[in-house]
């Protein structure tokens, strides 16, 4: 965020305007945004039944103005609202009504959080950080494993071990989708946009197509509908695995982790824990003792707990939405 509000700057813009789902990224471009004296505007995706956006009260704390997508201040925005209904938005919506606000207003330049070559980069902080850890104690993992919606957090956290993998080491990436938003275990590998209304350029990626309408789920930040081509051409070479988790069994696993460890994890992190608690029952099983490296990161809300529908019984699983998925997909017949 940092970087990109730097540069917008020095344009001599006003504001910076992008896109997300949740107070993470909010709280990083806000930031951003108040070291270099400028506006701030996100367009984050609405929580399911709400007027209200993932990650709206972050933005009081850094004065930034944050919509809940799709919203009806943009002509994308407007058009998906009317005809798909105020909870059928996704980063993909969010990012769509960023970028046409940068196109139409000379005085804010776009932010991208996700997806692109940069933002990855910028998250391997993570992966290199675990790697020192991991070496201070004579480690390195087998597995690592992590949850994935454009798959920047996950390709920083793998990035610094891949080339000891290209190399012949035996460490095994597992990126866990939503089962309702499987962009690598049934998506296509083509060129595709990064944003729902087709006003980004292409990239190379594993992507169910951007008309794709995922389901409401909770777990906001995943439900997009494409891999950073960075993490796309790994799986196509087979350097990374794929697994989907529903809902309720990714929720009741992040209880579980939570009661045992003490951390109320974020919605997204569950799924992580879900597939980390199936791979160490499996190493148990066999009797190896692999090393599995994961992150989770804890939920930011005082006032509730992302926990609340499953133990008040009304969380469900999403399916992927198969009409939606076939018509998508539908524009790539012929392509590759």
């Amino acid at each position: 965020a940092i970087p990109q509000a730097f540069y917008t700057k020095q344009t001599g813009a006003e504001g910076i305007v992008t896109g997300g789902a949740g107070g993470v990224w909010i709280s990083a471009i806000g930031h951003a945004a108040a070291l270099f004296g400028l506006k701030g505007r996100v367009y984050s995706v609405r929580k399911p039944g709400s007027d209200h956006a993932w990650g709206d009260a972050f933005g009081r704390v850094w004065g930034v103005d944050v919509l809940a997508s799709p919203s009806e201040s943009t002509r994308v925005g407007k058009l998906q609202h009317d005809r798909q209904g105020p909870d059928s938005g996704s980063i993909a919506t969010a990012l769509a009504e960023a970028y046409e606000e940068a196109t139409r207003n000379p005085e804010v330049k776009f932010a991208i959080p996700t997806l692109m070559g940069h933002t990855l980069i910028h998250q391997t902080i993570v992966g290199l950080e675990a790697q020192r850890q991991l070496a201070a104690v004579n480690e390195a993992p087998d597995y690592v494993i992590g949850s994935i919606g454009a798959g920047s957090h996950f390709g920083g956290l793998i990035a610094p071990f891949v080339p000891a993998r290209i190399q012949g080491r035996d460490t095994r990436f597992v990126a866990v989708e939503e089962a309702s938003t499987p962009s690598l275990t049934r998506g296509v590998y083509t060129e595709e946009s990064a944003d729902a209304a087709g006003l980004m350029p292409q990239v190379p990626m594993y992507t169910l197509g951007r008309e794709y309408s995922p389901p409401g789920v909770l777990a906001g930040a995943m439900r997009y509908h494409g891999v950073a081509p960075i993490v796309s051409a790994l799986y196509r070479e087979k350097y990374i695995s794929a697994v989907a988790h529903g809902q309720v069994e990714s929720y009741s696993a992040g209880l579980m982790f939570t009661r045992a460890e003490g951390i109320v994890l974020s919605p997204h992190a569950m799924y992580t824990v879900k597939e980390v608690i199936e791979q160490a029952m499996r190493c148990r099983e066999s009797g190896s003792a692999d090393t599995i490296l994961f992150t989770v990161t804890p939920a930011v809300s005082t006032e509730s707990t992302p926990y609340d529908a499953l133990l008040d019984g009304l969380l469900h699983d999403e399916k992927p939405e198969e009409a939606s998925l076939k018509k998508s997909l539908s524009r790539f017949i012929g392509r590759n």
